[in-house]
């Protein structure tokens, strides 16, 4: 009967468990090492997001007192923009009549002077008429008046309207009446509104 050696089997066994439990072990605690690395990264992530969002928390609070006042100052503006624009647009209406009555000043004829000048804004979206009336000694003045008027970057369509014979103080005049427009003064037609079914208002 062949002698077999069981000791020396179980030994083996007993290494080869062991190695087996030693893998087992580092393993296992390369595991927990890698656990506990991650979470202190992610604890450390964390704790850097709260602390960014408290900064952030921090610089809003103090900027929110400057938020609230460009609010208002927008809503201001808001409200003072029609009138600053009314203002704006009276003082380029104020330097246009500057402008028409120093050209009327040095551009007149002689012998021609003017007895009244009249403006009327009858449709808004037409430009403001201007009506001359005065006297002049005879037609070649009122006609080089006409050509004179009619030079002015501010008068637009100037034509004479009608010319009568007229004596002042027993001399023979004219009488003349000269319409145009003042240039620029046109309001654009308001934007057509569409209704919901498609048609213009």
């Amino acid at each position: 009967m062949p002698f077999i050696n069981l000791i020396e089997e179980q030994r083996r066994q007993s290494r080869r468990n062991d190695g087996r439990v030693r893998i087992a072990f580092f393993a296992a605690v390369t595991s927990a090492t890698l656990v506990v690395l991650g979470w202190g990264a992610f604890a450390f992530r964390i704790d850097r997001v709260r602390s960014e969002q408290a900064h952030l928390r921090t610089k809003i609070q103090k900027q929110a007192p400057i938020l609230s006042e460009i609010t208002l100052n927008v809503k201001e503006a808001g409200i003072l923009e029609p009138k600053v624009k009314t203002l704006e647009d009276g003082q380029k209406l104020t330097d246009k009549w500057s402008r028409i009555l120093a050209h009327l000043t040095t551009q007149t004829p002689r012998d021609t002077w003017f007895t009244a000048i009249r403006s009327t804004d009858a449709d808004e979206e037409a430009p403001t008429a201007v009506t001359f009336i005065g006297m002049s000694s005879g037609q070649e003045p009122i006609s080089e008046l006409i050509l004179r008027l009619q030079n002015s970057k501010d008068l637009d369509a100037v034509n004479l309207k009608a010319s009568r014979p007229k004596d002042f103080n027993g001399k023979p005049y004219a009488e003349f009446e000269i319409v145009a427009q003042v240039h620029g003064t046109a309001k654009p037609p308001a934007p057509k509104v569409e209704n919901k079914d498609g048609g213009k208002a």
